[in-house]
């Protein structure tokens, strides 16, 4: 008897088990600050929803896709870039956009990049980036590196022009590069360095900002043109009505909430339209637009070869013809001749 009963305990435990759901968080500082950051979100979302655990997951720029691909977690928290892509590539679906908080308490949803350097550097415009060392976040970093790679084509500067390219890995380590002189210039994401400062971790004196832009709403330090925020988005295999739960329960964060000042947002809203940031990818070849541009060509011969071939047979034709002229016609002057 005494087996049987804890046989049913443990059976009931079982039973009573909340399911794992796990939010796989975009580690775009270091994972231990993205832990302390969202830990607050995951247990209010425990607690707003029984039968389920929420966990989360800090995730690498290199792990998320992988991530994804191998439906290794339920929801994601990414940076626009990267949910465009996995979007694209994997059906991953947005279900809110965060709203940050401006540093005079107002909110945004939008953000920009910052292009940076030491504070007695004598770099002042965009062109004068060229042959200098340049430090960047990563490759698919959308506010560390693609919006400023934008801004720099649009002011006729390329990759190309650089003395040298680095990706830290991190915002951080890259304006910690720029402080000590490691490199240059440095591009990170707007409100990195207000919120290093707020941090302790820098003083804003280090560091200034090249060319910098001023828009209505938005007190952020910024280089570039501003788009959406950051998504919470849910992936194909994961429920609509869980996500629907959840969204209810985002869109009850405040700003006074230690949800959002733990991770330094406002709270989150309905998802805003990410189409610019498509255009902005597709014009630079990056993300699902990379093997796109290379098949180009390859999907335009496909689609037009049979006017392509008309006109090489037409052509042929025709210079046949002004051929065959041509040859009666100093036929016949040989012949007018004689």
């Amino acid at each position: 008897m005494q087996r049987i009963f804890l046989l049913l305990i443990l059976f009931s435990i079982l039973l009573s088990s909340n399911e794992q759901v796990k939010i796989g968080v975009l580690a775009k500082r270091s994972s231990d600050i993205t832990l302390a950051e969202y830990k607050a979100t995951a247990e209010y979302l425990t607690q707003e929803m029984n039968g389920y655990e929420f966990q989360i997951i800090p995730i690498s720029f290199a792990e998320m896709q992988e991530n994804v691909a191998q439906n290794n977690i339920d929801f994601l928290i990414t940076n626009t870039m990267d949910y465009v892509t996995l979007e694209y590539l994997y059906g991953v679906s947005r279900i809110a956009t965060l709203k940050n908080l401006n540093s005079n308490k107002t909110t945004t949803t939008s953000f920009g990049s910052a292009i940076i350097v030491p504070q007695t550097s004598k770099i002042e415009t965009l062109v004068d980036l060229k042959r200098k060392a340049i430090g960047a976040v990563d490759a698919n970093s959308f506010g560390g590196w693609i919006m400023a790679l934008k801004e720099l084509k649009d002011n006729g500067v390329e990759e190309r022009h650089f003395k040298s390219l680095t990706f830290y890995g991190s915002h951080d380590q890259v304006v910690f590069a720029v402080r000590d002189g490691m490199i240059d210039a440095g591009i990170v994401r707007s409100d990195t360095l207000e919120r290093m400062e707020r941090e302790g971790l820098i003083n804003l004196e280090c560091c200034k900002v090249v060319e910098p832009k001023i828009y209505k709403n938005f007190s952020f330090a910024v280089t570039t043109k501003l788009y959406p925020e950051w998504p919470f988005a849910k992936l194909s295999t994961t429920s609509e009505a869980l996500a629907n739960e959840v969204l209810v329960a985002l869109l009850k964060i405040t700003p006074e909430s230690k949800m959002a000042t733990d991770a330094g947002i406002a709270g989150w809203t309905i998802p805003l339209d990410y189409s610019g940031v498509h255009d902005v990818m597709q014009e630079l070849h990056v993300g699902p637009y990379k093997e796109l541009a290379k098949l180009s060509l390859e999907r335009f011969y496909n689609k037009y070869k049979f006017l392509f071939y008309s006109v090489i047979i037409v052509f042929l034709i025709v210079v046949g013809v002004l051929a065959y002229i041509y040859k009666l016609n100093k036929n016949y002057m040989k012949i007018k001749n004689i």
